[in-house]
């Protein structure tokens, strides 16, 4: 079983081109196979450790799928693949282990690395998971009104129990359903 991290960070995401086989010469998303006894994450994590030089933390399943390479009617390799969106902890990005090379791309520059069509899915899925998961931190930080704007409307109407009250009047905490 093989884990891949896609990790992205300021808008780019980290792609390396591989040494080894499959894929030798090839850029694609880091990730290598799994240890006996190693849960998914912790892979990605070594994974991505020995490829890069990077600590990441793996956030949420971004793809499963096979990958079958055949030699004529023989399969030479069947992975079975389990792609992570990750974000940056720490580390200086540094090629090592069956990667020859490593870079952070933007979403626009990708197609000249010549990615396969799963790693482009993948990592385009990514991104958007990633910028899903960063809108409402950013609304939040800059006070956009589309998203904090109807939670002050609603905040904003009087509570039933206090239609008819004069603002700054006590009211009970808690009311019976008979209203006493």
């Amino acid at each position: 079983m093989g884990v891949g991290g896609v990790v992205i960070h300021r808008q780019r995401a980290l792609l390396i081109r591989r040494g080894c086989e499959p894929l030798k010469g090839e850029w694609s998303i880091p990730g290598g196979m799994l240890e006996l006894g190693e849960d998914l994450a912790e892979g990605v994590r070594r994974e991505l450790k020995e490829e890069t030089g990077l600590d990441v933390k793996p956030l949420e399943i971004v793809a499963a799928f096979d990958r079958i390479t055949r030699e004529g009617k023989r399969v030479k390799y069947h992975y079975v693949i389990v792609d992570y969106v990750c974000r940056l902890k720490r580390g200086r990005l540094k090629p090592a282990s069956d990667v020859v090379d490593a870079r952070w791309v933007r979403r626009e520059e990708m197609p000249q690395y010549h990615l396969t069509e799963m790693a482009t899915k993948v990592i385009l899925k990514s991104f958007e998971m990633m910028k899903r998961r960063r809108l409402p931190r950013a609304s939040k930080q800059r006070g956009n009104p589309g998203v904090i704007g109807p939670i002050r409307e609603i905040n904003q109407q009087p509570h039933p129990a206090r239609a008819g009250v004069p603002r700054g009047a006590k009211v009970p905490r808690f009311l019976a359903p008979d209203g006493s």
